[in-house]
């Protein structure tokens, strides 16, 4: 379903780093094909990785245990769309498995990396509402942020359990946020999570171009002025307490 396309690869072996330039992966078929192949809902992702650096690498353990370590690595104008169609139907038991602690937990190489930080990445979620007939799109732009300790080895979930990212966007081209997200890969079965966002003034000018088509609601009341927190959580099992 996906093309996975790398431009070029430079190693720095007494420097112990590695630039990786136009790293992508891509869907094989637009989006009515693509629907046409799937056997169950399921989204059609497109991302793009123009400059990816890695830095203090383990070769060692890269090529004895096939292990990917790296003490700090950083992530360029990274591009990242998502689109789904509620009008395909899913299977009679879907997978629940698919928050994304979970995928990543998934991941055949074993990986290690202490600090990743994002610069100015761009994500677009789009979804088709088949009620309403219309798509709508969700924006987070200028995504600045770090995570920490990102792994799927075993032996180092069970020194630090938690994957953390604390970082700041622009919500729909215009809203101030900020957010932190802590998984806990010890529980992967259920997908555990927290968040805590704080997000500035939101209207109606900014909600009701994705709340209309997608929630069938229409936002009329006016804005609070106060930037606050507006979700503090810990979720479990897709589940959201408010």
């Amino acid at each position: 379903m996906y093309f996975f396309k790398i431009g070029s690869i430079s190693l720095h072996a007494t420097k112990h780093a590695m630039v990786a330039k136009q790293v992508s992966l891509e869907p094989r078929y637009n989006k009515e094909e693509f629907e046409k192949k799937l056997l169950s809902r399921n989204d059609r992702l497109d991302m793009k990785f123009p400059n990816v650096v890695a830095n203090k690498i383990d070769w060692r353990s890269l090529v004895n245990d096939e292990i990917f370590f790296a003490e700090e690595a950083d992530i360029y104008d990274a591009r990242i769309k998502d689109y789904i169609d509620m009008s395909v139907p899913v299977t009679l038991y879907p997978r629940t498995d698919n928050f994304p602690s979970q995928l990543f937990l998934r991941v055949p190489l074993k990986i290690k990396i202490d600090k990743l930080n994002v610069h100015n990445m761009n994500v677009v979620s789009e979804e088709y509402n088949p009620t309403t007939k219309r798509s709508s799109n969700i924006y987070f732009d200028k995504v600045h942020g770090t995570l920490k300790n990102l792994t799927n080895l075993s032996a180092a979930i069970k020194k630090n359990k938690n994957v953390s990212f604390s970082g700041s966007c622009l919500f729909m081209h215009q809203i101030p946020c900020k957010c932190s997200f802590q998984f806990n890969l010890s529980k992967y079965q259920t997908g555990d999570f927290s968040v805590d966002l704080h997000m500035a003034a939101l209207d109606k000018t900014v909600l009701n171009p994705f709340t209309e088509p997608l929630s069938l609601f229409t936002v009329k009341a006016e804005p609070c002025r106060k930037q606050q927190p507006i979700l503090k959580e810990i979720i479990s099992q897709q589940v959201v307490n408010y």
